[in-house]
């Protein structure tokens, strides 16, 4: 069953995510083999290596864990818009929590099953893989910018406090003379992207010009319960609920010129 809205959420992520490993001059190696933008690290540790030189980040993603998180769409000439939403990562299982006008619309991947749950109606219903009209990586969580960075050189910066978490910045300079660098701050301990800071790369809409990701409230214990399929709730088909999906995407729009 096909849900009308492969192209409208595909490229649409937000929220960046990286790590660093500190105890520097170590050599970075990024594992193709390993899940999830983890990499394996190899080299010496006790080198100390100073702000302002290339030194790409080691991103990882821890297997459990939960963060709030904005999205917010800065422009020339409007007034900053922001998305926000939850994410919840249990292994193999993921779940986004979007706080929409019309009210929460949750999206659960679960032992290899998808739902759409809409708490406001007491309504929840099962999509057949590949008709979701998007895949997980599409959509915004904390290491998706990391996808489109980590080809480019990355200049350390060194350590800030960012959202009440100890990160190490790195900037990205752009191809293009005026625009902005572009910025990740990895988590030290962890290696989750805490904040991003990223231009457009197609066409601009409107007068979007800059997206700013944060996770906040980290949580390397997240409620299990919540990964449950929902309970005293009516399951409907996924074609009844065309309209809150289309809203969802329509929410979503504006992001995917970022990536």
């Amino acid at each position: 069953m096909a849900l009308g809205l492969t192209g409208r959420l595909l490229g649409f992520a937000v929220i960046a995510a990286a790590v660093v490993a500190l105890g520097c001059g170590t050599i970075y190696v990024e594992n193709s083999n390993a899940p999830d933008g983890r990499a394996a690290k190899t080299g010496n540790s006790n080198a100390a290596v100073s702000a302002g030189i290339a030194s790409p980040p080691n991103v990882l993603e821890p297997e459990r864990y939960f963060a709030n998180l904005t999205a917010t769409l800065d422009g020339k000439d409007s007034s900053p818009r922001t998305l926000s939403f939850s994410f919840a990562r249990l292994e193999a299982d993921r779940r986004w929590a979007f706080e929409l006008p019309q009210g929460q619309v949750i999206y659960l991947e679960k032992s290899g099953l998808k739902y759409f749950v809409f708490p406001t109606r007491g309504q929840y219903a099962e999509v057949s893989p590949g008709n979701a009209g998007f895949q997980a990586g599409d959509l915004i969580f904390p290491n998706v910018a990391w996808a489109r960075l980590k080809s480019r050189p990355a200049e350390r910066l060194g350590v800030e406090p960012v959202n009440g978490r100890t990160t190490i910045k790195y900037r990205y300079a752009t191809a293009s003379p005026g625009e902005k660098s572009e910025f990740l701050f990895v988590d030290q301990e962890i290696g989750l992207t805490i904040r991003s800071e990223l231009n457009p790369v197609r066409e601009k809409e409107g007068s979007v010009v800059r997206l700013i990701i944060d996770a906040r409230d980290l949580q390397l214990n997240p409620d299990t319960s919540k990964f449950d399929v929902p309970s005293g709730m009516k399951k409907v088909p996924a074609d009844q609920l065309k309209p809150q999906i289309a809203s969802l995407a329509e929410a979503l729009r504006p992001y995917s010129v970022f990536f």
